[in-house]
C-alpha cells in the first residue's frame, strides 16, 4: 500500500482531506511503520513509485501549523527494546486544542500573535533576549518597530 496511486479514492490529495483523515483517526504517524498504509507518507501517495519530497511537504504543513507534533513514538524490536530515532505522530491543532480555540485565533493580527509568542517564551525564559526570541519565531523584527511606535 506504500505510495497510494493518485487515482485511488483513499489517497489524500490536499490539506483538507488530510485534516479529515486525522480527525477521523485522531492521529497519523508521519512515516511508514508497523501498520502498512497507516502513515501520512503512505496515505498522501508518497513512497516507492509515488510522489517525491514527502519530508518537504510535511515540513511545510508543520511550519504553517496545519499539522503539529502530538507525540513521538519509539520503535521497538521483537524483544520489545527501543531502537532508532523516535517517530513523530502528527495531528491537526484542532484535534489537540479544540476547534473553538483554534478558530478564535483566525481573526487575530499577526503582530498580536507574535507578541503572545514573545510573552510566553519570556515567561519560561526571562533571561532570553527579545532579538533571539524574534529570530526563533522567524520574525524579521517588525514587531519591535510596531511596539515602539505604539509606545510613542
Amino acid at each position: 500500500m506504500r505510495g497510494i496511486p493518485a487515482e485511488d479514492p483513499s489517497c489524500i490529495h490536499n490539506i483538507d482531506e488530510l485534516e479529515r483523515r486525522v480527525e477521523e483517526i485522531g492521529f497519523l504517524p508521519l512515516f511508514a511503520g508497523d501498520v502498512s498504509g497507516f502513515s501520512v507518507e503512505e496515505q498522501a501517495g508518497f513512497g516507492k513509485g509515488g510522489e517525491k519530497n514527502s519530508e518537504g511537504t510535511l515540513t511545510s504543513l508543520e511550519m504553517e501549523t496545519y499539522l503539529v507534533c502530538r507525540d513521538f513514538r519509539q520503535r521497538k524490536n521483537k524483544r520489545g527494546q527501543s531502537y532508532g530515532w523516535a517517530i513523530a505522530v502528527l495531528a491537526t491543532p484542532e484535534h489537540i486544542f479544540g476547534r473553538e480555540l483554534v478558530t478564535a485565533a483566525y481573526s487575530e493580527e499577526p503582530k498580536d500573535s507574535l507578541q503572545k509568542i514573545v510573552d510566553r517564551v519570556k515567561e519560561f525564559y526571562p533571561e532570553a533576549a527579545e532579538k533571539a526570541i524574534l529570530k526563533l519565531a522567524g520574525s524579521s523584527g517588525t514587531r519591535t518597530a510596531v511596539k515602539k511606535e505604539q509606545q510613542s
